[in-house]
């Protein structure tokens, strides 16, 4: 008994936990059953659940997600052809056994509500084939644990030099989203993503130790508790100085990954485009179609204000608008290229629909072009930061 437990301990959460959530569920599932009509409540607490224990997996074991574990590691004569020491990033037997719990907790719950007993104690394998009683463990157990895990790898992989592998991986969730009303092709898109997340994360753990960037860090350490975290040490010689030091700003993106996420971002509307095809060939609905433009015109502002934020919040205009006016100095090239990005985003994310429109596009792939273009011109167009930084006629502010 004590050697299944300590079996059991190498990946699982801690036990008030899985003992939490098993209470709740429980709770939940016998207040139910005095309930006219059922509820569904307790089987979305088993698809939160399910989500959870798939971001603890990713995010707990591994080691770009915790700075004194990697620090540690990397003292360490250890490689990647070694177990790693806190437990294995991939899936192992003991995640089988607790998904199959949990998916035997969703059929229990079809059954009490929507099912059969009888019917599915005399023909069981009738029913798993043509009815619904496995979809509930597909849509409720392995869609949410293996969305939270494959979300958060994505996430952490890009801190191990793997961003491919991340959009790779979005990808696949994207296919499984827009494919969703397919239970057998959710499973297969979800099996390949977590294959090519397999892959990524054995290559990244042959490159270990990583050089990290600090973006890439604080993205793999969102998953750190503060406690824990080292605050950084402040710059020895302060404000000004420190910014104009030699440091390395980067870019907001390179040229290769705007394209990519670029096209993530169209595929991912594009997935969610497509489950509102049979409703919008409906005549009545056309003012949901104006909702909808009116959402993406939202979202054309938005990415161009958040690109003027980003450019603009620490680097302000050499003078007021005031000292424009009063000087004559209304254009001011050297800072006032930083708006050119941003007027190309709202005069294109107004011009793209219409023409589309006009050319009589369906809204599902229009929508999807308009966003992947946007986001293309957010994250492609100059100056970089680093460029801006260094040679924009701004005042550089303490924050």
């Amino acid at each position: 008994m004590r050697r299944l437990t300590r079996w059991f301990r190498q990946v699982y959460p801690p036990a008030w936990a899985v003992a939490l959530f098993f209470v709740a569920y429980g709770v939940l599932y016998v207040v139910n059953l005095f309930q006219t009509p059922r509820e569904m409540t307790p089987i979305l607490v088993l698809g939160l659940g399910s989500a959870a224990y798939g971001v603890f997996r990713a995010v707990y074991f591994h080691p770009a997600q915790n700075s004194e574990y990697r620090a540690w590691l990397d003292t360490t004569p250890w490689n990647c052809r070694k177990p790693l020491p806190l437990g294995p990033v991939h899936l192992v037997w003991q995640d089988l056994v607790l998904l199959i719990a949990l998916g035997m907790l969703a059929i229990h719950f079809w059954i009490e509500v929507f099912g059969d007993r009888t019917a599915l104690l005399s023909r069981p394998l009738r029913l798993l084939r043509g009815g619904l009683v496995w979809h509930f463990p597909v849509y409720f157990v392995l869609l949410p644990f293996f969305a939270g895990y494959l979300i958060f790898l994505a996430m952490i992989m890009p801190a191990a030099g793997r961003t491919g592998f991340s959009a790779a991986i979005l990808f696949g969730l994207a296919a499984a989203f827009r494919l969703i009303t397919i239970p057998e092709a959710v499973v297969v898109s979800l099996l390949a993503a977590y294959v090519v997340a397999q892959v990524g994360v054995r290559r990244s753990l042959a490159e270990f130790p990583w050089s990290m960037t600090r973006p890439a860090e604080w993205v793999a350490t969102l998953g750190e508790s503060a406690l824990r975290r080292r605050p950084r040490q402040a710059p020895v010689i302060g404000w000004p100085h420190a910014q104009l030091g030699p440091q390395r700003v980067g870019e907001l993106y390179g040229s290769g990954r705007a394209a990519v996420s670029s096209l993530l971002a169209g595929t991912w509307s594009y997935a969610v485009m497509g489950h509102f095809g049979p409703i919008l060939a409906l005549e009545e609905v056309q003012p949901a179609v104006e909702k909808i433009w009116l959402a993406f015109t939202a979202f054309v502002w938005l990415a161009a204000a958040g690109r003027v934020l980003l450019y603009c919040a620490s680097h302000w205009s050499p003078i007021s608008l005031v000292g424009r006016i009063a000087t004559g100095r209304f254009i001011i090239p050297g800072y006032d290229r930083v708006f050119v990005a941003p007027l190309c985003v709202l005069v294109v994310g107004h011009t793209l629909p219409l023409v589309m429109r006009m050319l009589e596009i369906p809204l599902q792939a229009a929508i999807p072009v308009s966003v992947a273009f946007v986001f293309w011109l957010v994250l492609s167009l100059g100056p970089s930061l680093e460029n801006w930084h260094f040679t924009g006629s701004h005042r550089l502010m303490p924050w």
